[in-house]
């Protein structure tokens, strides 16, 4: 999904972390407990993260390319936001 839109930015991105958080817990090792505050800041950062970057992102590539070319740059955000929220969340 290619989101122009500050608002659609936000929510593409809150949306694929979360549902990355959702198999991430699903995924873990239930024998090494993790508490309910380390879950948290663990989504926060990952969230936080994909959408400064792919707010980052998008806003370089409109104000440094022609309209054209911004829109072929802009269908590549969402891979280094994701890559910058995955390292984060380790």
């Amino acid at each position: 999904v290619m989101a122009t839109s500050t608002p659609a930015i936000a929510l593409v991105h809150w949306m694929n972390q979360t549902h990355n958080a959702l198999i991430n817990y699903s995924n873990r090792n239930a024998s090494s407990p993790l508490s309910n505050v380390q879950l948290f800041v663990s989504y926060c950062t990952a969230v936080g993260s994909a959408v400064s970057v792919a707010f980052g992102l998008a806003t370089a590539i409109k104000t440094r390319l022609p309209p054209a070319q911004a829109a072929a740059a802009l269908r590549f955000v969402a891979m280094p936001a994701s890559m910058v929220a995955s390292a984060s969340n380790c």
